[in-house]
């Protein structure tokens, strides 16, 4: 669920499971020579004592998508928010998840 939009500067958005929530928030800052970085962060939750452990065993339990994934379900979030898939910041978006460490 898309819960903050600011385009085209960042999304915002949840994921939900029966043991923990995950917020995820991408942002995009312009940089010299026309280039955009971009800043991905998650915030996981756990809803329950199973998701609390998960959520305590740090980063083996975080998910690793990957990139062309991440990019495919933000395209999609997009679509139905009625805004066009701009090319460029998908390829940006795209380039920075690849060299991003999951």
């Amino acid at each position: 669920m898309v819960c903050r939009y600011e385009p085209p500067h960042l999304i915002e958005f949840v994921r939900v499971s029966s043991v923990r929530a995950i917020r995820y928030t991408i942002t995009l800052q312009p940089t010299e020579g026309g280039k955009t970085e971009a800043e991905w962060r998650q915030v996981i939750s756990g809803l329950c004592e199973e998701g609390d452990r998960l959520v305590e065993q740090g980063p083996a339990y975080v998910a690793r998508p990957a990139p062309e994934l991440v990019t495919e379900a933000m395209d999609r979030v997009c679509a139905k928010l009625g805004q066009p898939t701009d090319s460029f910041v998908s390829t940006a978006s795209r380039r920075i998840l690849e060299r991003s460490e999951w």
